[in-house]
């Protein structure tokens, strides 16, 4: 359990610091604005297939569901 959550952990640091890595770069990237972006990776063909180049698997969705929980949990 503890390596579970440890990595759970993990992933909800990588998904803020892609929220601050936007909002310092690009636009303020509140909860809802992620959220959405999350959406967006797994809507727009586009975002999918750039960001599954990262992965054998299906990064886009489980980055995606990733921030759903990032945004959920942390209001």
């Amino acid at each position: 359990m503890k390596i579970v959550l440890r990595k759970v952990t993990e992933v909800q640091a990588i998904v803020h610091e892609w929220q601050q890595y936007i909002s310092e770069h690009f636009y303020e990237c509140n909860k809802q604005i992620l959220s959405n972006l999350g959406v967006l990776y797994i809507t727009d063909e586009r975002f999918t297939t750039f960001i599954n180049r990262f992965s054998s698997g299906n990064l886009a969705a489980f980055f995606n569901e990733a921030i759903q929980i990032f945004c959920r949990d942390s209001e």
